[in-house]
């Protein structure tokens, strides 16, 4: 496996969890045209022609048809112009349900944040309401946050003005986008061949306060068998034994400045409550390349600690650093091998038999052509 591709996987994954490891700009608006979105950010950006961003916060809403509007007692039921993507399973429900947001309404009662109570089909929904107020609803009032991530997600920045930028989505889309979203730029996501040596000889040395992502892939080795002193016992026995697993661990380090902290106490709760669960809904059971023919594994979870807490060289400028391991299987195969040898089609057989019947020698010849020469 590659170390890019774990970076480019947790590049674009982990800014839809956590701000952490990037830098977020708010975007003061999201207009769709067909399948292109034109973002335009609340400050210049910095961006450059191509490059990859991830956008988080974007509601992207459906209208209410106001005449399928009706408040009884304290629900409403209403119907949608658009399909939206709003579930509620036996799961939500046992986790305290699920709430929508609406704006737009002119009676302020019906706008806000509302308990979703039924999801009766793509159209109709049921909310909890106060019991009290119109029964109706009027002005343009939808439901924000309906239709899950056609604007979020991780996208190419393209035609770069100072403030804007125009992204591709999805589906095509007509409404603009709602809630409060924000572009993720700057991503501190890079691969190292030794971490010891990056935080010694790198991080220390430079003007970096904000945290990073290091990846390192360590070394390969192969399963051992239980029953075999050593795997290389059973795979000598010909092509159809050899299935050893090759493991390939590799390590995320978190890597935080803490000279402003009075310990690395408060690094690490961040890490335990905010990092880790991003760490793990990025890369962990993915399956990643190995090379070899058969790469259906998938990374798995090995472990989490402390990996170096310290004043580096003697520097004013603390470093927390933890270590997040994994681990991939890869099973090997004949294909991976250097194969058997080159066999050659057997043609003829010639038998020459001796008899006790006296000194005669008998002599046979076998055509194995499907037709025999002439």
């Amino acid at each position: 496996m590659k170390a890019a591709d774990v970076v480019d996987r947790l590049a674009q994954n982990i800014p839809l969890h956590t701000d952490g490891f990037s830098e977020s700009l708010s975007i003061t608006s999201i207009l769709p045209t067909g399948t292109t979105a034109l973002a335009t950010t609340s400050a210049p950006h910095g961006l450059v022609e191509g490059q990859d961003i991830a956008i988080t916060g974007a509601d992207a809403p459906v209208d209410i048809d106001t005449g399928t509007f009706l408040r009884t007692a304290a629900q409403a039921v209403f119907e949608t112009l658009q399909d939206h993507d709003l579930t509620l399973s036996e799961r939500d429900i046992a986790k305290g349900g699920k709430t929508i947001t609406i704006s737009g309404a002119t009676e302020a009662e019906f706008n806000g944040t509302f308990k979703l109570i039924n999801v009766a089909n793509r159209r109709k929904l049921t909310i909890a309401v106060d019991d009290s107020g119109s029964t109706t609803i009027s002005g343009s009032p939808i439901v924000e946050d309906a239709n899950g991530g056609i604007f979020n997600g991780f996208h190419q920045a393209v035609n770069i003005t100072t403030t804007t930028f125009e992204y591709t989505l999805p589906i095509a889309y007509t409404l603009n986008a709602a809630g409060t979203p924000v572009v993720q730029i700057k991503i501190r996501i890079l691969s190292v061949l030794d971490i010891e040596q990056y935080l010694r000889d790198v991080y220390t040395k430079q003007t970096i306060d904000a945290d990073q992502l290091v990846v390192q892939l360590g070394d390969v080795s192969e399963s051992k068998n239980r029953n075999e002193p050593s795997d290389a016992t059973s795979s000598s026995s010909g092509n159809v034994a050899f299935t050893p697993s090759l493991i390939q661990p590799f390590a995320v380090y978190i890597v935080m400045n803490v000279t402003q902290e009075l310990s690395a106490a408060v690094a690490r709760d961040k890490v335990e409550f905010e990092y880790i669960p991003a760490i793990f809904r990025s890369i962990l059971r993915a399956p990643f390349d190995t090379g070899f023919t058969y790469s259906q594994y998938k990374a798995t979870f090995t472990g989490h600690g402390v990996f170096a807490y310290s004043d580096v060289n003697g520097k004013n400028k603390a470093v927390y650093a933890h270590e997040v391991a994994f681990e991939q299987l890869a099973k090997l195969y004949e294909s991976d091998t250097v194969g058997t040898e080159n066999t050659v089609a057997m043609r003829d057989i010639d038998f020459t038999m001796n008899s006790n019947l006296g000194t005669g020698i008998m002599l046979a010849t076998v055509d194995l052509d499907e037709e025999p020469l002439p």
